[in-house]
């Protein structure tokens, strides 16, 4: 970086390199940059690829798929960590935050139709790959952050759910009672395994869109937290 001239901010000027100085949040929480002010590019955090952003690219709701990218606590000094920011776009760097977050709510979004889970199998001489549990169905695990057990179900949906965690949206196959079937087995716990079957939800596998998808949101609390 040393040998870089770097000068001060223009806007509207595509491909282009940002950096900026910022201390470590305080605390424990997760760390993330928002990049909702950038466009397209790539980010580097005091010399490590922390990945490629695309904030330009919307849904359909018109909002970017991502906007939030974590920084890993250990990559982070102190004081004076280095951002640099290539951005392919137009963007406003001014506009980028750094933040903290809380992973109370968390989710699992899965299919009948997932192959089992990888300890399940095994390979026999040869490579041929065979079964090494009788039960070889799919299922849903939810796990809260250390300290914190699951308070509330704030989404639950079999048949063809559709969004991502924290905007899940029911599908035409929905099955109502899915809520209470999930509230049953995880309320109260640490973590909870969940089945994905229609017949545990009663739902009807021959509706012409399912995807026979459980989708499900939860909240984690110590008991003595605030909302």
């Amino acid at each position: 970086m040393g040998t870089v001239k770097w000068k001060p901010f223009e806007a509207g000027k595509a491909v282009s390199w940002y950096k900026r100085y910022f201390d470590k949040p305080d605390g424990e929480d997760p760390v993330v940059l928002d990049m909702n002010s950038m466009g397209k590019g790539m980010i580097y955090v005091n010399g490590e690829g922390m990945g490629r952003y695309w904030t330009s690219y919307r849904t359909i709701a018109g909002v970017p798929s991502q906007a939030l990218y974590h920084i890993p606590r250990p990559f982070l000094k102190s004081k004076n960590n280095l951002l640099v920011v290539f951005e392919e776009e137009i963007g406003k760097p001014d506009g980028i935050l750094i933040q903290t977050v809380r992973r109370d709510d968390i989710c699992t979004f899965i299919s009948e139709h997932n192959p089992a889970q990888i300890k399940t199998w095994d390979a026999e001489a040869g490579g041929q790959i065979k079964l090494i549990a009788e039960d070889h169905s799919a299922r849903g695990i939810l796990t809260c952050p250390p300290k914190k057990k699951i308070q509330e179900v704030v989404f639950a949906s079999f048949g063809n759910p559709f969004g991502s965690c924290g905007n899940f949206t029911v599908g035409t196959c929905h099955t109502p009672n899915a809520k209470e079937i999930v509230a049953k087995e995880c309320i109260g716990k640490k973590s909870c395994v969940l089945p994905v079957d229609h017949e545990v939800y009663g739902a009807d596998i021959n509706c012409p869109t399912t995807t026979a998808t459980l989708a499900v949101q939860v909240r984690c609390h110590n008991k003595g937290d605030s909302e």
